[in-house]
């Protein structure tokens, strides 16, 4: 044991022991005062040491170490060790990770490990003689140099062909196999079984009982494995094709529209539908962005532009597409039963709870009422007019649901910011999931009606609309209505008496 000054002022204080430190003779002028006061010094470095003994956290053994390929169980009968302690048992175990690896205890007594690796290009190590490549209890030794060992490494572990390594410059020539999280992954699913682990502590992930041919993502993959290995909790990994085995990795995941690739096919979840997009959706290409899904969505849906949508990738191997706080028109249609959707050639059909919305070939869209019955209450117009005209001076914005029972109507006022020439509200995703959307509908004020450039750009979805104008605070029945109907930018004027009773 090297009589190392530091490392046994560490260990003492870790004992909570004072050091000993040789006393030079008192000089005869030191008065009593300042023997007393040295006196108390002592006591009081004494005092702090025994603090620092109370404050260090002792954890039972066994200890579960969980850290990937180094995990293993301190089993020490009836001994309690503190964090630096099983600091120092992971490093006696694996002592190649000595300056490059953390402990974090848990509150269940077990610990988690980070290690950090340094890449080290092969090319760069000059080294001669014998190197072992070594990750977690699992080696391979070669005194033919550090290419021969990495060709005997990859013979035996074929999933480690092309990886990163780390090299310990010590005598024993160390190298550790590792793989860096890639900046742009490609989000997929996979087919079970599928493989998971390390070298001699592989899992088989496997299909659920009769569903020979299940898929699952990989977040899917990892939530099953980190259940065990809760090291790997949220962490993204490596997909090695060509043996069928991941390899987690200890960088969390983040999925980032902008960076990650999908591999088709997948499937976008709207409020309305869920589109399942192919290679053939796209000339052949079988990894794509999340922008040309988004594109590929618009190119059907216009409402589903660049600045109102966001796509958010779902680790079950789906993206949801929803439609952000806009001005009018742009909105999550409900996924209510009696919403379908019809394609000929003739033109496109969407069907309502209230209403069918016929698109013909040649852009001319033709919106009846499923029945008479299903009618507006005028009553309920009058109630828009009078909440309009209680700010003439401010726009506003309504919206007309369908009852639970889907036989009435009724009314809501989202949140908005409004001038007298504008508004913008924030949609209610819930309630437009929950209830069936009807109609949009916002006041010009005292302006004149109709509907503006904005609107024509806004108000894609398939639904009604309205705009109410015109008000006069000197003549209260002063005001003008103009409704429509509308289906991915391409409107047909109604009457009143088309939609109201």
């Amino acid at each position: 044991m090297k009589n190392d000054v530091n490392g046994q002022m560490d260990l003492l204080d870790l004992l909570g022991i004072e050091k000993e430190v040789e006393q030079k003779p008192e000089k005869e002028t030191e008065t009593k005062n300042t023997k007393e006061t040295k006196k108390t010094e002592n006591v009081s470095n004494t005092s702090k040491v025994s603090e620092k003994k109370t404050e260090t956290k002792k954890y039972k053994c066994p200890i579960v170490v969980y850290g990937g390929p180094y995990s293993y169980t301190i089993n020490e009968e009836n001994k309690e060790m503190s964090s630096t302690e099983v600091k120092k048992h992971v490093i006696k175990t694996f002592p190649e990770l000595k300056g490059i690896v953390t402990v974090k205890m848990q509150e269940d007594n077990s610990c988690i490990l980070h290690v950090e690796y340094k890449e080290t290009k092969l090319p760069e190590i000059k080294d001669q003689g014998i190197f072992t490549v070594k990750l977690g209890k699992e080696y391979v030794i070669s005194n033919e140099g550090v290419e021969e060992a990495v060709i005997a490494w990859n013979k035996k572990f074929p999933q480690y062909v092309g990886c990163n390594y780390h090299y310990v410059n010590n005598n024993d020539h160390v190298l550790i196999p590792f793989y860096k999280s890639d900046s742009k992954q490609v989000l997929r699913a996979y087919k079970l079984p599928v493989l998971i682990g390390f070298p001699e502590m592989m899992e088989q992930i496997k299909p659920d009982k009769d569903q020979e041919d299940q898929t699952i993502s990989g977040a899917e993959i990892m939530e099953r494995y980190s259940k065990t290995h809760p090291e790997f909790k949220d962490c993204t990994f490596k997909y090695i094709e060509h043996t069928n085995t991941i390899i987690p990795l200890k960088e969390k995941a983040v999925y980032v529209p902008d960076i990650c690739m999908i591999q088709l096919p997948i499937t976008v979840a709207t409020g309305g539908y869920h589109i399942q997009f192919s290679a053939d959706d796209f000339h052949g290409k079988d990894i794509v962005t999340m922008e040309e899904i988004r594109k590929a969505l618009e190119a059907t849906y216009p409402e589903y532009s660049k600045e109102r949508t966001s796509m958010t990738y779902d680790k079950r191997h789906f993206i949801i597409a929803m439609l952000k706080s806009s001005t009018k028109g742009a909105t999550i249609v409900s996924s209510r039963e009696g919403f379908h959707r019809e394609v000929n050639e003739n033109g496109v059909t969407e069907y309502r709870p209230y209403g069918k919305f016929v698109l013909t070939g040649k852009n001319q869209l033709d919106f009846s009422l499923n029945s008479d019955q299903l009618k507006i209450p005028k009553k309920l117009l009058s109630d828009i007019i009078d909440r309009f005209r209680m700010d003439i001076h401010r726009e506003c914005a309504l919206q007309l649901f369908m009852t639970k029972d889907e036989k009435g109507y009724w009314l809501y006022e989202p949140r908005q910011t409004a001038t007298s020439c504008d508004v913008t509200f924030e949609r209610n995703n819930v309630m437009e999931d929950e209830y069936v959307l009807v109609m949009d509908i916002h006041s010009h004020g005292k302006l004149p009606t109709f509907f503006s450039a904005t609107d024509n750009r806004d108000e894609k979805g398939i639904r009604l609309y309205m705009v109410i104008g015109n008000f006069s605070e000197e003549n209260p029945r002063s005001y003008n209505i103009m409704l429509r109907a509308g289906m991915n930018g391409v409107f047909q004027e109604l009457s009143v008496e088309d939609i109201f009773v």
